[in-house]
């Protein structure tokens, strides 16, 4: 059974088009600065960020020993909105959560993608139609909420952090990225490491730009929805940079060495072609191709990074529901799968829970 659509899909001077041309508009456009945007990409992606550079700043230029950088992001044009509006498909997982006669929706997010995918197609346009207000992990159209992820590191942490391997190690990631020697320079050491590995993904053509949380705020903002924030920026940002400096020069040497191997290029393309296609089962097969289970220590992060934030976004999501408020839910994919994903916890909660429909299913009403 399907999402009745209340309108048609947008394609043909449906009055959605607009509000569909504005969610995918840059993320400048939502009064965010290029950096704040993609730092917030950065702790996103790490319970699988990327750094584009700032948008006032020079583009990035061919570093020694790697004289191709990867492609900029396509530009989102008027006749590539159009085509990409006409030939939106459903991608991603969706589920309908149904309580005393209620319905909201779960929806598990990329955070990165490429152009074609981030036109949302009509069981999301329906979903977020006939939701009251949208839930994010953080809200991408508050650059007050987020600043704690532009706020320049203790020295001495990125000093003590970096010692000199791993500072040459960074170094030479930040050369083949095509980026300026001290464009990351003021991070936390992880958030380096993350911006790292998803600046990466650009060589397999996936973007920020195309990040499926911002595609969904910018609906939000022109359907005139709100959004709200599941989590906030500096909670995230304590998760991301570990329990000690001990533990965020692991989580470094892991991205390097993901990096300098090839394995985060290679696992890329096949992960978010899980997500486009919605499967579920191999998504909750992760701890078998993640490269992100093998140790205790790996075990015990990914539960803080997965486990135990779904158990708090649950319960908000039903105090908002329960609140009278239908929810369209934005999350990670990986928050989506698995005994303590967001599906299983709701159906815990006495929700209902189905899953709507797969990237190639007709939508029909019920």
């Amino acid at each position: 059974m399907g999402l009745a659509l209340g309108v048609k899909h947008p394609g043909g001077g449906d009055p959605a088009q607009g509000a569909i041309a504005m969610a995918v508009k840059r993320p400048a456009q939502f009064g965010l600065g290029r950096q704040a945007f993609v730092l917030l990409a950065f702790s996103l992606l790490t319970a699988g960020g990327a750094v584009a550079q700032p948008a006032a700043s020079k583009p990035p230029v061919a570093a020694k020993g790697n004289p191709t950088c990867p492609k900029p992001a396509v530009a989102m044009t008027p006749e590539r909105i159009q085509q990409g509006v006409r030939n939106a498909q459903n991608r991603g997982p969706l589920w309908r959560i149904t309580k005393a006669g209620q319905s909201s929706w779960l929806y598990g997010t990329a955070h990165l993608a490429n152009a074609d995918w981030v036109f949302p197609g009509r069981n999301v346009v329906a979903a977020m139609q006939q939701a009251d207000v949208l839930a994010l992990e953080l809200n991408v159209l508050d650059a007050q909420s987020l600043k704690p992820l532009t706020q320049p590191a203790d020295p001495a942490v990125i000093a003590r952090v970096f010692d000199a391997p791993r500072a040459t190690r960074v170094a030479r990631q930040v050369a083949l990225a095509c980026l300026p020697p001290d464009a990351l320079g003021k991070l936390r050491p992880a958030m380096q490491a993350a911006a790292l590995v998803a600046l990466d993904a650009r060589h397999s053509g996936f973007y920020i730009d195309f990040g499926i949380d911002a595609m969904l705020a910018g609906l939000a903002q022109s359907l005139k929805k709100p959004v709200l924030a599941l989590e906030s920026a500096q909670d995230q940002l304590n998760l991301l940079a570990g329990r000690n400096e001990q533990e965020e020069g692991r989580l470094v040497d892991s991205a390097l060495n993901a990096l300098e191997s090839g394995k985060a290029r290679r696992q890329l393309p096949a992960s978010m072609k899980m997500w486009a296609e919605a499967d579920v089962e191999k998504l909750e097969d992760y701890p078998a191709w993640c490269d992100c289970m093998d140790t205790a220590e790996d075990r015990d992060f990914m539960k803080r990074m997965l486990d135990d934030r779904n158990v708090l976004m649950a319960e908000k999501i039903s105090q908002l529901h329960a609140s009278g408020k239908r929810v369209f839910a934005g999350v990670g994919v990986l928050h989506m799968v698995g005994a303590l994903g967001l599906p299983a916890l709701m159906r815990a909660k006495g929700f209902q829970v189905e899953l709507v429909a797969s990237p190639t299913t007709t939508v029909v009403k019920p």
